[in-house]
């Protein structure tokens, strides 16, 4: 299914409970209710891959990390209704709305993710900038909460989705992939796994978590957008050095055949379609042999590889 439309990866986070966090010792101060929310996703998220934001003049939070290519920056809005937005470094952009029914501030916790505390009916939103990309969290406070969130999503004109049958969603742009919304996973409480989806509509990437009266909250539910500009930067200078060379001396005829194939291509666009091949998406039956010629090639595989 291709759709012309954008995006960022979006999370869900559900309690049974309002907030639940481990019970602070007698004497200790109560943590408020962003640092419970924030305790309860980086339970499951983790703080290793996160990035801390810094406040800049218009309210908004940025999160700036340096790559090889240059910058990539995640902006976190000033309130929930504002867009979480990911720039990579080549100034391409995507942005995702937080599915907010208030406009509630943002707080930056010690473990550098963003709580929106009460933003939506009965849930808290939050943002984790990383060092690839961004989460979109929510934290529903109950079980009779809804099972749906729907993140309008933005993208450079041109830009479109393509959802796979192992539930990613790959956007991309003519012959270039921008990222990918990892597949979505969900398990409760007792590490039990929680049938959860993604469905683009409308200009909007829908996750729906099915979550049920058996299920042992809290339930969290984690995709994950992924820039990919990293991997795309690094496979397209080694492809472009080979089909300078055209051929690396003593190749096979398929090497040969697949460097005459891609040369026609370009780098940018053979990398994209290395980069399908590698993590099994689907790709033409003469790129899926190019391509499994040229991976044989050492500088190709070194740097192309998942």
């Amino acid at each position: 299914m291709t759709v012309a439309v954008a995006g960022i990866a979006a999370t869900a986070v559900f309690t049974a409970t309002a907030h639940a966090a481990p019970v602070p010792a007698a004497d200790a101060k109560p943590l408020s209710p962003a640092a419970q929310a924030a305790a309860l996703i980086e339970k499951y998220t983790g703080t290793s891959d996160v990035v801390q934001s810094t406040p800049t003049a218009g309210g908004t939070l940025q999160a700036v990390t340096a790559v090889d290519e240059g910058r990539r920056t995640v902006t976190a809005p000033a309130t929930a209704h504002g867009t979480v937005r990911s720039t990579a470094p080549d100034g391409g952009s995507i942005g995702i709305g937080l599915p907010s029914s208030g406009s509630v501030s943002g707080t930056k916790t010690d473990g550098g993710t963003i709580v929106y505390t009460g933003a939506a009916k009965d849930a808290d939103l939050a943002v984790q900038p990383t060092a690839q990309g961004v989460r979109s969290l929510i934290v529903i406070n109950s079980a009779a909460a809804a099972k749906e969130y729907r993140f309008d999503l933005d993208l450079p004109d041109g830009a479109v989705t393509e959802q796979h049958e192992d539930g990613t969603v790959t956007v991309s742009k003519g012959d270039e992939i921008l990222g990918t919304f990892a597949a979505p996973w969900a398990k409760d409480s007792e590490g039990a796994a929680v049938p959860t989806t993604y469905r683009v509509e409308d200009g909007s990437l829908v996750q729906t978590v099915a979550f049920d009266e058996d299920t042992a909250f809290p339930v969290v539910a984690d995709p994950s957008w992924w820039d990919q500009t990293k991997y795309l930067a690094k496979c397209g200078a080694a492809v472009a050095a080979v089909l300078i060379s055209f051929a690396p001396a003593g190749s096979s005829i398929k090497v040969v055949r697949a460097v005459a194939l891609f040369k026609k291509y370009g780098a940018k666009k053979t990398a994209s379609i290395i980069w399908r091949f590698v993590n099994g998406k689907r790709v033409g039956s003469a790129e899926r042999e190019a391509v499994k010629a040229f991976i044989g090639i050492t500088a190709i595989s070194s740097a192309c590889k998942k």
